[in-house]
């Protein structure tokens, strides 16, 4: 077990910390900003205590809000997969997890419960495995464009998305884009290269790759779904971790319904 994760965290390796059973080895997956538990039936996510500026985990109270907000926009997609917000106690060097009725004062965190989902139903591993189809990135478009074109929006969020709001809040962490290449730019958003049988084509990176534009000021999309916009800028930068069905993903809406 590795000896820099928190307490918390390493306490949340051990069977013991759960009021269920668990598959051990119990796996810990990390993101910039979360720690995330598979235990068999169900996962666990913990946000870190940090401070990017565009959001800030460092307190208790702001941790337990941005689970409950988490638990609250992702229902509206996935209601069968987010369960719960649950609180971590601390009783002398011991946490756990409790479920029913708790000492408040004791609270020293909070966690999402999820319903664990195989890792290999993960979009990013059918790609892999070359079992994700033109008709499900298709179908996954759609859903998105209809998400998007039902969802509130105001002239307050639409001035988060602008770039000068972009650039205000990442001022450090945004490289300049005039010094990547194009193939720099895809490697970025691609975040990997799976690995594969090079000399069997894969189906999807067949069907929509070659329409993908990587580095270009914009891909505008209008359909009967409504408008997506992608703005392949330096707002690219922000992002840690886009996977390559990401970005088919996106270019399967300008082909899944015909223009408005």
């Amino acid at each position: 077990m590795d000896a820099t994760l928190p307490d918390l965290i390493r306490q949340m390796l051990q069977p013991g910390f759960y009021h269920h059973p668990v598959q051990e080895p119990i796996q810990l997956l990390q993101t910039h900003i979360s720690y995330i538990f598979l235990t068999g039936k169900f996962a666990y996510k913990v946000k870190k205590a940090i401070n990017f500026g565009f959001l800030d985990f460092t307190t208790l109270e702001n941790r337990h809000h941005f689970c409950q907000e988490e638990l609250r926009l992702n229902r509206r997609l996935s209601p069968e997969l987010y369960l719960a917000v649950l609180p971590i106690v601390r009783e002398a060097s011991h946490y756990r997890l409790e479920t029913s009725d708790i000492d408040i004062t004791k609270v020293v965190d909070y966690t999402v419960q999820m319903r664990q989902f195989p890792q290999g139903a993960l979009l990013s591993h059918l790609f892999e495995r070359d079992k994700l189809t033109p008709a499900m990135m298709q179908e996954l478009g759609i859903l998105v464009a209809q998400f998007h074109a039902q969802a509130e929006i105001n002239t307050d969020m639409q001035g988060y998305g602008c770039m000068a709001a972009v650039q205000k809040s990442q001022p450090q962490t945004m490289p300049s884009a005039k010094n990547l290449s194009k193939a720099d730019l895809k490697t970025i958003a691609v975040g990997h290269k799976p690995k594969r049988n090079t000399t069997k084509p894969n189906s999807l990176r067949t069907s929509f790759l070659p329409n993908i534009q990587i580095g270009s000021s914009s891909v505008k999309s209008k359909e009967k779904y409504g408008t997506v916009m992608v703005t392949c800028t330096s707002t690219i930068f922000a992002i840690t971790q886009i996977k390559f069905a990401s970005l088919i993903a996106l270019n399967s809406i300008q082909h899944s319904a015909s223009p408005m």
